[in-house]
């Protein structure tokens, strides 16, 4: 591919779904390869690798032979063509000769180009080249390249092909589409990368993660190059490869799905680049194997394509999630392909549990519970419970405020018996409940201008002082300044926090994700539910008045 151009990324689609042509190519050797070494202590040698094409997409590489001209390389690898026998012949097959330098970018060594056509019968339903020596033909960087390379390749279609690519070949699901994972006895999945880098810019270490997650969106373990190996071995690492030189894979996961806790939900598999960008990586692969350690069978394959290359600032890829479908118990493969901040995992988190969240089944959301081990991401209609032992029902929770728009917004509480009758407004002038002399809530203060960063306004809650007659705690937000609605504030948020060893510890986090034209918002909501506990709910209605406590807001509260 030219400098800076990627191939397309995705998963490849179900084998029943494609009228696709299967791909196997095997890169066998070289011979009488030019010598790029004759200035160093390996003179008149080479280390020589191979990449292979067909059309745009990247295949995968060999491994690097030091310090020869003879390479025996003995790779293969199989590959899915989309858009049947019409598409296979207007492809070429490339394979390019490189020497690799650890030093600067790799030297070309010339490549081989073969029409499909021109070795493809579209007659017949196989095609069978034996291993053929090639004549190495000049590329852009050397235009007098030396020797030979020996090449086999195979084309399968028609019904032959479909029964073969169940066993052998690459499904293709593109972003957003999943892919049934079928196991038998014995059997597990393997998730492997292989990259490379463009010559001009230094080599960037990359690292594959593996984190794994419950059906609340809670982090159980991470399999990752410093945690080769978690949940009793059920998921293994293969170990850190720094610049991508190995062929073929250069870090992979191997999962056994049948070891796994049934309270393991989805397992994200993850790309970060710990210097640079990804728009530093050339190629990049990830393909799942399903099987044995002794007969890997291709079952989806990803490659690095234009989604990477338009990364321009983000260092983290979320690549694909294998999940477990809650309802019949089946795993599947989806992809995601989106690029995220963070130079490791751990920094990747709130993109990566951004991304559960939208994986859990909207049913399983009814159940969540508040939790310090992540922030609930929330959007309106959403909700959380609260347990009556929990400790965010036994201890201090705070409520924070905060908008950048320069303008007076006042936060108040307003608590409703079970029957919604007002029983007490809680705000910057009256700071504390009125029943239990602030036990239950008090307020931090008026911020009149939205000024500085955090919090505006943080109101104090302790759930199980809460009297026995109040069942509901509504937050609203109002906008004193005239002439002004929640339409013209910007970045207005609420969210839950507590107190952790000195630090606050973010639980839940509602934006305003609507356009609301009244000076007054009914922001969130505690009620209390039927197991003694509460449920938080995300709001966002507007409601009127310039105070929470005007009869107009009041009303729009209680109905």
């Amino acid at each position: 591919l030219p400098p800076g151009t990627m191939a397309e990324f995705g998963v490849r689609a179900p084998p029943s779904a494609i009228a696709g042509v299967m791909f196997h190519v095997d890169v066998i050797s070289a011979r009488g390869l030019k010598a790029k070494d004759s200035n160093t202590l390996s003179a008149d040698s080479s280390d020589p690798y191979a990449k292979v094409y067909i059309g745009t997409h990247f295949i995968g590489k060999t491994a690097v032979i030091k310090k020869s001209l003879d390479p025996t390389w003995s790779w293969s690898k199989n590959f899915r063509i989309h858009g049947g026998v019409e598409a296979a012949m207007a492809m070429d097959i490339r394979v390019e000769l490189l020497d690799k330098d650890t030093v600067g970018g790799d030297d070309p060594l010339g490549q081989v180009i073969i029409p499909v056509s021109s070795i493809y019968s579209a007659d017949g339903a196989k095609t069978t080249v034996d291993a053929t020596w090639y004549d190495v033909a000049p590329c852009e960087g050397e235009d007098a390249p030396t020797g030979a390379v020996q090449l086999g390749f195979s084309f399968t279609t028609g019904a032959e092909a479909v029964g073969e690519s169940l066993a052998t070949f690459a499904a293709n699901v593109m972003k957003g589409e999943t892919l049934p994972i079928t196991l038998h006895d014995g059997e597990d999945i393997e998730v492997a990368a292989s990259w490379d880098f463009h010559s001009y810019r230094p080599y960037v270490d990359l690292d594959v993660s593996a984190v794994v997650f419950n059906d609340e969106g809670v982090v159980l373990d991470a399999c990752y190059y410093n945690q080769l190996s978690i949940l009793g071995g059920a998921l293994r690492h293969s170990g850190d490869s720094r610049d991508g030189a190995a062929g073929g894979i250069d870090e992979a996961v191997t999962i056994d799905l049948n070891a796994l806790e049934r309270n393991v939900f989805a397992i994200m598999i993850v790309l970060n680049a710990r210097e640079g960008t990804l728009q530093d990586v050339d190629e990049a692969v990830i393909e799942v194997f399903n099987g044995t350690a002794s007969n890997r069978k291709g079952m989806a394959c990803v490659e690095g394509g234009s989604s990477m290359a338009d990364l321009r600032h983000e260092n983290g890829f979320i690549i694909a999630a294998i999940m477990r479908d809650e309802k019949t118990d089946a795993w599947q493969l989806k992809s995601v392909l989106e690029g995220c901040r963070g130079k490791d995992f751990t920094e990747s988190l709130d993109a990566i549990r951004a991304c559960v969240d939208t994986l859990i089944p909207e049913y399983l959301t009814e159940f969540r519970e508040l939790s310090l081990e992540r922030s609930f991401d929330m959007h309106k209609g959403d909700h959380v419970q609260i347990t009556p032992d929990s400790p965010f029902a036994t201890n201090e929770v705070f409520v924070g405020l905060g908008w950048e728009t320069r303008c007076d917004i006042d936060s108040s509480i307003v608590l409703l018996s079970q029957d919604c009758r007002v029983r007490d407004i809680v705000y910057f002038s009256s700071k504390k409940d009125r029943a239990t002399d602030g036990q239950f809530i008090s307020h931090g203060g008026d911020n009149t201008t939205g000024d500085g960063d955090g919090d505006d306004e943080v109101i104090t809650m302790k759930l199980s002082a809460a009297p026995p007659d109040i069942h509901h705690a509504v937050v609203v937000v109002n906008i004193y300044t005239d002439n002004t609605s929640f339409a013209d504030v910007s970045s207005a948020y609420v969210r839950l926090f507590v107190q952790r060893d000195g630090n606050d510890v973010e639980v839940a986090k509602y934006a305003l994700d609507s356009t609301v034209g009244t000076r007054g918002l009914c922001f969130a909501r505690y009620a209390r539910s039927a197991s003694g506990g509460w449920d938080f709910s995300a709001v966002g209605e507007g409601v009127p008045g310039k105070r929470a406590r005007d009869k107009e807001c009041v009303d729009a509260v209680v109905n």
